[in-house]
């Protein structure tokens, strides 16, 4: 009598605990076996091991079953190996000592049978919906430059708003025509990426292109600013919340017209209007006024890297953005725009910055390069060649729970293993990329060798270098940016994560490659970093 109250009241105690913390999950189909084994070193006395749903097949001799509710209950002697044969939807919770000190839970599944077990989630993923990426698209990039619009880049007279909104409005139709059976209205956010949240790209210009999309106005809306990080940020978030249950279907993406309003443009307009700014006078002391152009520069010296180290990695990108625009790599997801400015209509397909010399003749366009000024640096090393481009442009990705995807008949690029963000010196403030991805590699347990794919933002060529040095690949190792990056194509500052996000999984789902990882740099030491994997 007394052991079976001690089960019951074992029982409600996990039931309890389950509530506040996430169990286990794996989603698969067929047959799966799990082999357990006690932890080394522990001090064994009963274990309750705990499943929700069920656990079917060969369970070692001396396990007492307890039912509770939607729980069951194994009561073993220990220690022994405990094999379960899983069928379809699972969860692990655990083992817990028989003295409930929940505190101490113990889990039984060796390493390997975690990562077997959790094959669709990784090993901090248990308990999440998987979430997978349907498609992802862009609008060609347009010329800008710190002249903004001196530059009359192909973009330069069109709205942050409605550029944003057609590039939505692009990728939904590719969905529609792979899925007719995909509903518009089962898309429960769009988030949106953009740094300079003023004129037209203020006022939540997520929730203003997404009506102006035409997206069901059930949809919310809302925009993200994480300086550079704001486009991955923003795909993040969106996984986040399909992770967590508050929907199936997300859209996300970024934008950033340049030639309307350059960095800093938020608090100089504030200031240039007179209203009352008032900027901590402790900015410098915490190096938020330090120009992210310095900051490179910096790098460069404590690295040792020469002015040609540099630009023949911006050559390089640009070599390898010309040559994936020649082969066709760009069109196949690149959403035209056509607008009309003061009576003239302009359709923009093509990226106005790619430089063909560079694959033409590389010689002559490594000597233009290193003719370059330096004006971070009086007889510095860090140039507008080696430097990411200053352009217009946005992106958009959608994300789907596996669930749905898979109901839909929709055969996803791939799907989110692992996220992560970092902070780093805000002096130099480039380097926060680096812990960002030893996080997100570490939580979707693998190595940057696992990766077929290697997508660091071309901020500057500088950091990458040292990403490079210190995650353990060759600089011009083939898997960095294979179609190129942002000192090819350029950086619209909130649209570059999203941007980029879409080159990568698609040149995965191209090349038939299984996992890759992007990483962001951004302003005052902010990094941000995700994993995908093939489906």
């Amino acid at each position: 009598m007394a052991r079976i109250l001690f089960i019951l009241f074992s029982i409600v105690i996990v039931s309890l605990f389950l509530g506040q913390q996430s169990p286990s999950e794996a989603q698969e189909t067929g047959t799966l076996s799990v082999t357990t084994t006690p932890v080394s070193g522990a001090i064994y006395v009963d274990y309750v091991f705990m499943a929700t749903r069920f656990w079917t097949g060969n369970l070692s001799a001396g396990l007492h079953v307890v039912s509770f509710g939607d729980v069951d209950g194994y009561i073993a002697p220990s220690p022994q190996t405990v094999t379960v044969v899983v069928d379809q939807t699972y969860y692990i919770v655990g083992a817990y000592r028989k003295s409930l000190s929940l505190k101490k839970m113990i889990w039984i599944p060796e390493k390997n049978g975690v990562e077997k077990a959790c094959a669709k989630g990784g090993t901090n993923m248990r308990g999440l919906k998987e979430v997978v990426v349907v498609d992802a698209v862009r609008c060609a990039t347009g010329k800008s430059g710190r002249k903004g619009m001196e530059k009359a880049g192909q973009l330069c007279q069109a709205s942050a708003q409605d550029l944003m909104a057609n590039t939505l409005r692009g990728l939904l139709k590719r969905v529609h025509s792979r899925c007719p059976k995909f509903e518009e209205a089962e898309i429960e956010n769009v988030v949106i990426g953009c740094l300079s949240q003023i004129g037209e790209q203020g006022i939540n210009i997520g929730r203003i292109a997404s009506l102006l999309a035409g997206i069901p106005k059930e949809a919310a809306g809302c925009t993200v600013n994480q300086y550079c990080n704001a486009g991955l940020k923003a795909i993040n978030i969106a996984a986040h919340e399909i992770m967590v249950g508050e929907g199936d279907i997300m859209v996300c993406g970024g934008v950033e017209i340049m030639s309307h309003y350059g960095m800093m443009s938020d608090v100089q307009v504030a200031m240039d209007a007179n209203y009352p700014v008032r900027l901590s006078p402790r900015l410098a002391e915490i190096g938020m006024l330090v120009p992210q152009g310095v900051c490179a520069e910096m790098i460069s010296a404590d690295q040792g890297h020469t002015r040609e180290d540099l630009e023949r990695f911006g050559m390089w990108s640009m070599q390898k953005a010309v040559e994936a625009e020649r082969k066709g790599w760009y069109a196949d997801h690149i959403v035209p725009y056509e607008f009309t400015w003061e009576g003239v209509t302009r359709r923009v397909e093509r990226d106005e910055v790619l430089r063909p010399k560079a694959v033409a003749d590389p010689e002559a366009y490594l000597r233009d390069l290193m003719a370059l000024p330096t004006p971070f640096k009086e007889n510095g090393i860090v140039s507008p060649g080696n430097s990411s481009q200053i352009v217009d442009g946005a992106a958009a990705v959608l994300l789907m729970s596996g669930a749905k995807a898979e109901a839909l008949g929709l055969e996803p690029l791939c799907r989110i293993a692992a996220c992560a963000v970092a902070g780093g010196e805000p002096v130099p403030m480039l380097l926060a990329p680096i812990p960002a991805v030893k996080k997100a590699l570490k939580r979707a347990g693998k190595t940057i060798d696992d990766m077929d794919v290697i997508e660091p933002n071309e901020a500057f060529a500088s950091p990458l270098l040292q990403f490079a040095d210190e995650l353990g690949y060759d600089r011009l190792d083939p898997r960095v940016n294979p179609t190129g990056g942002a000192i090819a194509l350029g950086h619209p500052i909130g649209a570059s994560g999203a941007m980029y996000f879409g080159e990568m999984v698609q040149h995965l789902k191209r090349t038939g490659g299984k996992a890759a990882v992007q990483m962001v740099c951004g302003g005052g030491g902010v990094g941000i970093a995700t994993v995908v994997e093939i489906v």
